[in-house]
C-alpha cells in the first residue's frame, strides 16, 4: 500500500526537507515540522506544487503542545499515513564537561520526542509506515559527541521496540542511517 500523508519531522532543512520534497514530488500530502519557521517556510514555497502538497507547523517536538497540533495536522489528511522521524540534535561536549541541560536535551528531542510522537499518533497510522532517521553515531561514538551517540543507540534501540510491539498490526516501522 502507498502512503498518501507524511508528517516529516525536522522537514527545515538536511535529510528532513529533502525527504519532504522527494515525497511531495511523488504526489504525498506533506507537514514538514521544525522549530525555525523560516527554514518551513522554504522548503514549502520551493515550487507550485510543493505549496499544493506541504504545509508547515513550526514548533519543537520536545513541547507536548506542539505534539498535538502535528497529530491533529497529519490527521486532517488522507490515510494511509507515515511519520519520518528527521529532527534531531547534536551538540558538542566531552562527558566530563557537558552541561546536563545538553545531555538531556539529546535524549529529549532523538528518542523521547520519537517515543511520544508515535505513541500519540499510532491510531492514525493503519496501514501507514514510521521511519526512524538515525545516525551510525549510535554504534561507533566520537570523542566529543557521546551524548549524541548514546542517544542515536537509544533511537535504534527504540525503532527495535516498536517494531516487535506493532509486528501484528498494519504500521510498519523501519529506520535509516
Amino acid at each position: 500500500m502507498t502512503v498518501s500523508s507524511v508528517l516529516v519531522t525536522g522537514g527545515g532543512s538536511g535529510i528532513g526537507a529533502a525527504l519532504a520534497l522527494e515525497l511531495a514530488g511523488r504526489g504525498c500530502r506533506v507537514v514538514v515540522s521544525g522549530r525555525r519557521a523560516e527554514a518551513l517556510d522554504a522548503v514549502t514555497t520551493t515550487s507550485a506544487l510543493v505549496s499544493a502538497l506541504v504545509s508547515a507547523c513550526d514548533g519543537d517536538v520536545t513541547d507536548a503542545e506542539h505534539r498535538s497540533a502535528l497529530v491533529a495536522a497529519l490527521g486532517a489528511l488522507p490515510a494511509p499515513r507515515a511519520i519520518v522521524h528527521a529532527a534531531g540534535y547534536f551538540q558538542l561536549g566531552m562527558l566530563d564537561t557537558l552541561t546536563v541541560a545538553d545531555w538531556r536535551r539529546s535524549f529529549e528531542v532523538n528518542v523521547e520526542a520519537r517515543w511520544l510522537l508515535s505513541r500519540e499518533a499510532s491510531g492514525l497510522l493503519d496501514g501507514g509506515r514510521v521511519l526512524f532517521i538515525g545516525s551510525d553515531a549510535g554504534a561507533s561514538p566520537r570523542p566529543g559527541a557521546a551524548a549524541y551517540s548514546v542517544a542515536q543507540s537509544a533511537s535504534e534501540t527504540l525503532r527495535r521496540a516498536l517494531q516487535i510491539e506493532w509486528a501484528d498490526s498494519t504500521t510498519s516501522v523501519a529506520g535509516f542511517k
